[in-house]
């Protein structure tokens, strides 16, 4: 009856389609281990306390009343002696102190132990929630489980939610940029192109996932701490230390039962002394406690729980570095999705800058999760619309800062599909000269990029209707803020080399001209 209950209760968890920020080694530790430690501790719980755990008998006992109910509530609160039935030693007064060191004292503690494990388990998962839900920014679970919804979902609701997530990641992103200065700061960054995993910060990218590794080794830990306390809890000795589970499993298919092993001994010892007129008499009760039998079977099981939980857990810790430090391995997940895009071949040299520039490490994780709770499909959907927004907004914008003491990152906004221009169009390398002196390159057909020195001031890119496609390349158009007029890239060279200085783009030029500033 209570099994039933509980299995009518957990039903409405609704367990297997739980999706969050977590892949299947967390679940197994902070959600399919506390039920089956709530389960258990349910059993031991109702055989304790609403059905008789001990039943004592006594050989020679006192006359009166509730002597048997007195020896029975003794005996299971100061706990037995596992001796056998057939021991020459029960008179022997030195013996008993001999077993006081192994006088049974845990099976009255089985429940509350039990509830003690389930809360340890279910404490790095607590961890976890804080850190998504108070230190990203924003509800990561929240995204996940509407990437989850949204693979439920068809047609306009499924195309609104896809819209949500990647305009929510997309906003957290960018506000979770490096845009501090300082010699703590380049310090910080040295460090972190060194070795990223050793920076821990939400503005590089890296302190979500960095927290992410960490919860998981707080998983690890409580799981090879739950098999050494279990034995330290039971008293195994020397004997079973490490392989409890093994050595019991191989005793009862051995045939070497409690009687042999004295391991949850299933018929115990207990003295007490009671008052009669003229002194105190020391009487010997033996008990039997069916409630071993049920432990026994309950710390086999939940042994081998343990010890699988630990390996789910270990082996998914090198997997996840992996996938977090790696950038191939970022970029080759990336990438995998946008090749279903129509322009996947004019947009490929981009995905590598979208990955490390932008999405940087907890990006790519994000990503990896919502993969593994709501399928590739909606995954797909996401990261198309979340690159489409970083092309159209941030596109040139290295969120982890400025890569040099002094540079400033061009952040140029490009809607190709809506100017209608040509790849060779865009790629066309034009040569800026800007105010203090430095120079920019907007990508070349090498596909490389480099960093400007100065910021770069630009007219939005106009291209003729009648010449996409055509393969013809054309210079930027740039605008004159001294004359008002547009010229080409071989016209502002000329005038370069009949003025001096060249070009200036002053600040009040610029605000003259109506140029962004």
């Amino acid at each position: 009856m209570v099994g039933s209950e509980f299995i009518d209760f957990v039903t409405k968890w609704n367990i297997p389609a739980y999706a969050g920020v977590e892949d299947f080694s967390d679940k197994w530790n902070f959600l399919f281990t506390p039920c089956i430690l709530v389960l258990c501790t349910m059993v031991v719980t109702v055989k304790q306390y609403l059905l008789k755990p001990i039943v004592c008998f006594t050989s020679n006992k006192v006359t009166g009343t509730n002597y048997d109910s007195y020896m029975e509530n003794f005996c299971w609160v100061d706990g037995t002696y596992p001796v056998p039935v057939d021991s020459k030693s029960h008179d022997d007064t030195d013996f008993w102190k001999r077993m006081e060191s192994q006088r049974l004292l845990y099976y009255q503690w089985v429940p509350f132990i039990l509830g003690l494990q389930t809360v340890m388990f279910y404490l790095p998962r607590l961890v976890w929630q804080m850190v998504i839900t108070y230190r990203s920014g924003t509800d990561l679970q929240h995204l996940v489980n509407s990437a989850a919804e949204a693979a439920k979902a068809d047609g306009e609701k499924r195309e609104k939610v896809v819209k949500h997530i990647a305009g929510s990641l997309e906003h957290m992103l960018f506000m979770h940029r490096e845009y501090r200065t300082g010699k703590l700061q380049s310090l910080k960054m040295r460090i972190f192109r060194a070795a990223n995993l050793l920076v821990a910060s939400k503005r590089l990218g890296t302190g979500l996932s960095i927290a992410y590794l960490a919860v998981k080794l707080l998983y690890l830990a409580n799981s090879i701490g739950q098999i050494y306390l279990m034995q330290r809890f039971l008293r195994l000795g020397t004997n079973y230390t490490g392989y409890f589970g093994l050595q019991v499993l191989s005793d009862i298919a051995a045939g070497r039962d409690w009687e042999y092993t004295m391991v949850f001994p299933r018929v115990a010892f207990c003295r007490t002394n009671v008052a009669i007129f003229g002194g105190a008499q020391t009487y010997l009760s033996q008990c039997a406690l069916p409630v071993n039998m049920l432990n026994e079977k309950i710390y086999i099981f939940l042994w081998f729980w343990f010890v699988i939980g630990s390996a789910i857990t270990a082996a998914s810790l090198p997997i996840w570095l992996c996938r977090i430090v790696n950038r191939r391995s970022r970029a080759r997940f990336v990438r995998r999705f946008l090749r279903l895009m129509d322009d996947y071949d004019s947009e490929k040299r981009l995905v590598g800058e979208f990955v490390v520039e932008f999405l940087r490490h907890d990006g790519t994780f994000l990503l990896k999760m919502m993969q593994l709770n709501a399928g590739d499909i909606v995954t797909g959907d996401i990261v198309h619309e979340l690159f489409r927004m970083w092309r159209d907004k941030h596109q040139g914008q290295d969120m982890r800062g400025p890569k040099a003491s002094g540079a400033a990152a061009a952040a140029v906004s490009r809607d190709r599909r809506g100017a209608g221009c040509g790849d060779d169009e865009l790629n066309y390398p034009v040569k800026i000269q800007l105010e203090s002196g430095g120079t920019a390159r907007r990508p070349g057909r090498s596909g490389k990029r480099q960093a400007p020195s100065a910021p770069i001031y630009m007219s939005p890119l106009k291209c003729s209707g009648d010449d996409v496609g055509s393969g013809m390349e054309k210079p930027l158009m740039l605008k004159d803020p001294d004359s008002g007029r547009s010229s080409s890239g071989e016209q502002q060279q000329q005038q370069q080399q009949q003025q001096q200085p060249p070009l200036t783009a002053s600040f009040e030029h610029l605000r003259a001209s109506g140029l962004p500033v």
